[in-house]
């Protein structure tokens, strides 16, 4: 998900009073749309004005609209191309379009950053949250020290360190910087939450979960899978099964299949970050049972693929892509995709299985292979999203 970058005072630093003022409040009280309004009408007198901008910038990517904000702190940059919170903003913004793998772009910006301002700690945290996301923790780890160094009474600067010490598993350090950081601002809900984590891990689960139930309080937003699971796994350790498996339960949509799907989760989360692995080969086994059955097993076996691949190719999507398929498909650039990823697709399988001699008059071979052609091409249709999805498409 998009976020302004961690550490920022609002967009464009600091400002006077006045509307930019208001837009500024209405920020920091999650009033987007408000602040938006405020923004635009205000660069309808003073279309120049690079802080009004960039606040819509920001209010644009709390909204949930990336490639706009983005677009919006693209044009304050040809502008000002030294504007340090332009670049930080900018920075956090690309990552927030692709978390798996962020853009290159994301790294140069925040680099360019720091070496503006070498001296102020805020770079540093929104390069340190860069390198994490690229998994180069120890420099990311590096940064981190040197924000809180530069800026000891910066939250961020002890947050961020906390993020990067949990990802090379020093617990106790962790623990001390979120501590730290809640010591500078007691009302940031992610360092709480952090500090519920390292708790966990340190096999202090009363404490943290005091601290997580802090972080929700102060933040109703945070995502729900990830509360539910640290919650859970605190009442493991506090050996509260039956409290563990309720959360899971809590979390769930309803329907008739809840309790089913909280039960698997429950003994799922027993294998921690392994859990994954041992799903798929539960599945494996599961669709090998399945293939045994005579007669009608090749084909719920393809159904159950094809299934399983369509419901993950649209959470995908809808995570990543910002909407669920149907909606994405009204773009003509990912609807023209996509119907030329089914022809391709379709005809690349069925000539492959062609040309090694099978004969596809067999009725069961007819709906297997268009079971793998429809895989390919949902398949395709992640990467035509992907493609679209891209900054580069960003710059209209």
């Amino acid at each position: 998900m998009t976020r302004p970058f961690r550490g920022a005072p609002g967009a464009g630093g600091e400002l006077a009073g006045g509307p930019l003022q208001r837009a500024r409040l209405a920020l920091m009280s999650n009033q987007p749309a408000v602040a938006e309004d405020i923004c635009r009408r205000r660069l309808e007198k003073r279309p120049d004005e690079a802080p009004t901008r960039l606040m819509l910038a920001q209010a644009l990517i709390q909204m949930q609209r990336p490639r706009e904000g983005i677009a919006e702190t693209r044009r304050v940059l040809d502008q000002q191309p030294n504007n340090v919170d332009a670049l930080m903003l900018l920075s956090s913004a690309l990552m927030g379009t692709n978390q798996i793998n962020p853009p290159k772009e994301a790294l140069a910006t925040a680099q360019r950053a720091v070496q503006l301002q070498p001296k102020m700690g805020r770079p540093h945290v929104q390069l340190a949250e860069v390198l994490l996301m690229q998994r180069q923790f120890d420099q990311a780890r590096e940064e981190a020290d040197e924000a809180v160094r530069l800026e000891p009474k910066l939250a961020a600067a002890h947050m961020i360190k906390g993020m990067a010490l949990m990802n090379t598993k020093d617990y106790e350090g962790a623990a001390q910087s979120f501590q730290s950081a809640i010591r500078q601002d007691r009302t940031m809900a992610p360092a709480h939450f952090g500090l519920a984590q390292a708790l966990s891990e340190l096999r202090r689960p009363d404490e943290a979960l005091e601290s997580v139930n802090k972080a929700q309080q102060l933040n109703q937003n945070l995502p729900a899978g990830q509360v539910t699971q640290l919650r859970a796994q605190i009442y493991r350790k506090q050996r509260k099964y039956n409290l563990a498996y309720n959360e899971y339960v809590a979390a769930g949509r309803g329907g008739r299949f809840a309790r089913i799907s909280a039960a698997i989760s429950f003994a799922l989360s027993f294998f921690g970050r392994a859990a994954p692995f041992v799903l798929l080969a539960v599945l494996l086994v599961v669709l090998f049972g399945v293939s045994r059955i005579p007669v009608a097993g090749g084909v719920l076996l393809d159904i159950i693929v094809v299934v399983l691949l369509g419901f993950g190719i649209w959470q995908v999507t809808k995570q990543y892509g910002g909407a669920p398929p149907p909606l994405l498909l009204r773009d003509p650039r990912v609807l023209a995709a996509t119907v030329g990823g089914v022809v391709v697709s379709l005809a690349l399988v069925f000539g492959l299985f062609a040309y090694l001699g099978h004969h596809p008059h067999q009725p069961d071979y007819w709906f297997t292979t268009l079971s793998f052609g429809l895989a390919a091409a949902l398949a395709l249709i992640v990467a035509a999203l992907a493609l679209s999805f891209t900054p580069r498409s960003t710059n209209t």
